[in-house]
């Protein structure tokens, strides 16, 4: 993830924050996603424009496609756009709720790590053919 993150920072102001999830069992989901949304929202500013990561999300039928998603996103003027990836039992209706813009990584499902590590390189991958620099084949 460090790799992706100073790629990422090389052309946009970018840093990953990560909330610690209170350690709950199994059974106790559907309380373990609403603290995370609640620490989630938390963090979040009345004018950031917040993108999440769900599987029922708006699909991208490419690399260029997600580009063009986000592409039109960074070029609104936003002071901040915030990515969001819940945890391991996904997000709550609230946190879906504040979202500007809700994508889905693909059909497959991943763990959070995974999910993370897949947001980065397609966010990075964006990054590059919005700057044309040479990293997309």
């Amino acid at each position: 993830m460090t790799l992706y993150t100073q790629k990422i920072s090389r052309q946009l102001s970018f840093e990953i924050r990560a909330i610690k999830a209170k350690p709950l069992a199994r059974e106790q989901a559907a309380h373990k996603i609403l603290s995370e949304g609640e620490q989630l929202l938390s963090q979040l500013k009345p004018d950031d424009y917040v993108i999440v990561f769900d599987q029922r999300g708006r699909g991208s039928k490419s690399s260029e496609h997600f580009a063009e998603s986000l592409t039109r996103v960074w070029e609104m003027g936003k002071s901040r756009v915030v990515f969001v990836v819940g945890g391991a039992f996904g997000l709550s209706e609230k946190l879906r709720a504040r979202a500007n813009l809700t994508l889905s990584l693909g059909p497959l499902t991943f763990n959070h790590h995974v999910a993370i590590l897949v947001a980065l390189e397609q966010i990075y991958r964006a990054s590059t053919i919005w700057k044309s620099i040479p990293y997309h084949n």
